[in-house]
């Protein structure tokens, strides 16, 4: 392989926050710029060993997606959402009325939620799953991004720009410890 189709990795992170927040408090995140076009990425596994969620925000993915490469704050971006767990009233843009449904993606069915983030003018796609995943969670992140391509809501020649994982604290007082663990293959498009 050559040095630019060498996987491109990213090792175990964690993230630990006790936060009194207001509802507009940014939220804890971890990340990475990626600046890869969604047909190179192989896969983007997930496994989130363990985490301990109490009410009142989310724990999401976050990943901000564009034809530009590198570009992820023009309004020609898209932000994806893909929340595992939520509690205390919180909704994404776009809410109540889903646009799509998906089935069976990671063992579960999720209603796609989208709108026009008025702060920023980029297009939030947010997915909400049926069931809740409670405490844990482990996936092949590309097949969400193929699930929303299957969707014609972008190319797989789009470029994936930024992914984090985390939590958005909606108000009052929410504890997050997580450990988790990001592995991302770039260079390779066998899946």
């Amino acid at each position: 392989m050559s040095q630019k189709d060498t996987p491109l990795s990213v090792s175990l992170r964690t993230l630990k926050s006790h936060s009194p927040a207001l509802a507009l408090s940014p939220p804890h995140t971890i990340g990475l710029a990626l600046i890869a076009q969604l047909s190179k990425v192989s896969c983007l596994i997930h496994l989130c060993c363990a985490y301990i969620y109490k009410k009142l925000g989310n724990v999401c993915y976050d990943f901000m997606t564009n034809n530009i490469k590198g570009d992820s704050t023009s309004t020609s971006s898209r932000e994806l959402m893909l929340w595992l767990q939520y509690e205390g009233g919180q909704h994404p843009i776009g809410w109540p009325k889903a646009s799509a449904t998906i089935d069976d993606l990671f063992g579960t069915s999720w209603e796609l939620y989208e709108g026009v983030n008025n702060d920023t003018g980029i297009t939030v796609s947010s997915m909400l799953p049926t069931t809740q995943f409670e405490g844990s969670f482990s996936g092949d992140l590309k097949d969400w991004l193929l699930a929303l391509v299957a969707l014609g809501k972008f190319t797989e020649d789009t470029y994936v720009n930024v992914g984090n994982a985390g939590t958005e604290f909606f108000y009052g007082n929410a504890t997050m410890n997580a450990t988790l663990a990001l592995q991302i293959d770039i260079g390779s498009t066998s899946h």
